[in-house]
């Protein structure tokens, strides 16, 4: 069984060669008011009505402050400024912070291509990037904190 970290390289290394080649990722989108929307590589044979599926295109631009938050103290904290005591996903290993292109222009996809390719964005409920909290407490401490920590100079 491979280690956690060395599961995260390989993953990582999959992103920086979407990067690397300007790859243009492609997932279809299920026509539904329901969320979170379901985003699939190719429309599923057995589809009511295949041309609804929305194609949605994006690329990975940038891929920088890849760091683990399981395993060491630092880790640790990082993920507890991140998610706050409750919110990291069990199998949360790593994070990294991506610049995305969008060439379709849907800005829900973002989360939702993200979240197929194993990836889904810190803190997000619906596509896997938290553990859901409903305290109010939880909520407002979670508020911005991906952004802010991210962006910081600490």
């Amino acid at each position: 069984t491979p280690s956690a970290s060395s599961s995260m390289a390989g993953e990582v290394d999959r992103l920086q060669n979407f990067q690397a080649d300007g790859t243009i990722i492609k997932h279809f989108l299920e026509p539904s008011i329901r969320a979170p929307k379901r985003f699939v590589e190719s429309v599923p044979e057995e589809a009511d009505n295949p041309e609804s599926w929305a194609e949605c295109l994006l690329k990975i631009t940038n891929i920088t402050n890849i760091c683990t938050v399981v395993g060491n103290d630092p880790s640790d904290v990082l993920a507890t400024d991140l998610w706050g005591d409750f919110g990291k996903p069990s199998d949360c290993v790593g994070i990294l912070e991506l610049e995305i292109e969008l060439l379709t222009g849907r800005t829900h996809q973002i989360r939702g291509q993200m979240a197929a390719l194993g990836f889904p964005l810190v803190g997000d409920v619906q596509y896997g990037g938290a553990v859901p909290n409903s305290s109010s407490e939880y909520m407002k401490n979670c508020r911005g904190r991906a952004e802010g920590f991210l962006d910081s100079e600490t």
